[in-house]
C-alpha cells in the first residue's frame, strides 16, 4: 500500500518541526512525488531513523536510502512492526518499550498469544542487553550505570 499525500505531509511536518525548517512549495511537491511510493510504516521509520542520525533536514534521496535499509515483508502488519522495532534496536540501539508492549497487546487481540509472549520476551532480552551494555567500563576505567546515573571506579586488571 502506497503512502497517501496526507501521510507524507504529516511526516514532512514532523521533520519541519524538528529541524525548524519548512520546505518550499516546490520542494514539498518533490517530496510528495518521491515518498508517496513508500509503505507508510517505512516512511515513518525512515524519518525517525533520520532524526536519530543527522542534525540536518533530509534530502529525498537520503530518506529513500534509509527506506531501502528497512526490511519489508509480505503483508502482516504485526510482524512488519516487529521487524521495524528490531531494526531500530540493532541499527540505532533505540528501544521503544511502549511500542513493544503495544505490539504484544495487538498480538493478543489478534488471537496470537505465542507471538505476544515472544514479543514480551524479546523486549525483556533487549532491555537486559542495554542494561549490560550500560555497565561496560570505558577506557578510562569509569563505569556509567545509566539506569541509576552513577559513576563508579573499576579496578584495572
Amino acid at each position: 500500500m502506497a503512502t497517501t499525500h496526507k501521510q507524507v505531509i504529516a511526516v514532512l511536518s514532523k521533520l519541519a518541526a524538528y529541524y525548524s525548517k519548512e520546505p518550499t512549495e516546490e520542494q514539498a511537491i518533490i517530496y510528495l512525488d518521491a515518498l508517496s511510493r513508500l509503505e507508510p510504516s517505512v516512511l515513518n521509520e525512515s524519518a525517525r531513523l533520520w532524526i536519530n542520525r543527522s542534525p540536518y533536514f533530509p534530502k529525498v534521496s537520503e530518506l529513500l536510502q534509509i527506506a531501502g535499509e528497512i526490511p519489508v515483508l509480505p503483508r502482516d502488519d504485526l510482524v512488519n512492526m516487529v521487524m521495524v522495532l528490531e531494526h531500530a534496536f540493532y541499527h540505532d540501539r533505540t528501544l521503544d518499550e511502549q511500542a513493544w508492549l503495544d505490539l504484544a497487546n495487538a498480538f493478543y487481540k489478534a488471537d496470537r498469544p505465542y507471538r505476544a509472549r515472544h514479543t514480551l520476551q524479546t523486549l525483556a532480552a533487549y532491555q537486559f542487553i542495554l542494561e549490560q551494555e550500560s555497565k561496560i567500563p570505558s577506557s578510562d576505567g569509569v563505569v556509567c550505570d545509566q539506569e541509576r546515573g552513577k559513576l563508579s571506579e573499576v579496578e584495572p586488571e
